[in-house]
């Protein structure tokens, strides 16, 4: 059986069987059906590139995302210091230490007063740690020497807090600023050496 396909052009007509129609459609499939397998090495290669590239790429995650739990911990400080300063104030006012209009523009009392100037100290050097955090993950370049310095910052912020909130000893306190100081400035340097030699590229771990 034969059907006349009519193009825009009206003086022009193509004849198509059924059968050739059929033939155009099911041709390739039966071609793929009846291919020979793949033997030997390229075989081999085929079986095990998906799960090489799987695990390549969830090491590759694992290490990019390592970098937030740094981030998170240090979230954690700033909040545990607000916790702190808030718990101090309420005991301030309840024992007559301070009245709560003295709040209105803070002017703390002794027992208070530290732990709020270290909730001001969370919204400063940490700026720049977590934007350089924020930067190596997105540029893939949450190496195993931005991960250890990163941990070695938030430990450093955890003492200074520590320190700041308890015997606030001022000589203990600035030594231990100065190493968060110090370790925020190696990571933006391992950051620029990391991009620098990148070529301007993403950088690949």
């Amino acid at each position: 059986m034969a059907v006349t396909l009519i193009s825009g052009d009206e003086n022009h007509h193509s004849r198509l069987t059924i059968s050739g129609c059929i033939n155009m459609v099911y041709g390739p499939l039966r071609i793929a059906a009846n291919a020979k397998p793949v033997h030997g090495a390229v075989a081999g290669l085929q079986d095990r590139a998906p799960a090489a590239l799987l695990r390549r790429g969830g090491a590759f995650h694992m290490q990019s995302t390592a970098i937030f739990w740094p981030m998170i911990v240090q979230v954690a400080l700033t909040i545990a210091a607000y916790a702190i300063m808030s718990a101090r104030r309420i005991a301030a006012v309840k024992s007559g230490e301070a009245r709560a209009r003295d709040f209105r523009i803070p002017s703390d009392p002794e027992s208070s007063a530290s732990a709020a100037r270290n909730v001001s100290s969370q919204f400063e050097l940490p700026v720049l740690f977590y934007v350089v955090c924020l930067a190596f993950q997105q540029t893939g370049g949450a190496d195993l020497v931005a991960l250890v310095l990163a941990w070695l910052f938030v430990a450093a912020r955890i003492a200074h807090a520590w320190v700041h909130m308890t015997s606030n000893i001022v000589l203990m306190r600035r030594r231990l600023f100065i190493l968060g100081f110090v370790i925020v400035i190696a990571m933006w340097g391992w950051f620029a050496i990391r991009i620098m030699f990148a070529g301007g590229s993403a950088i690949q771990v």
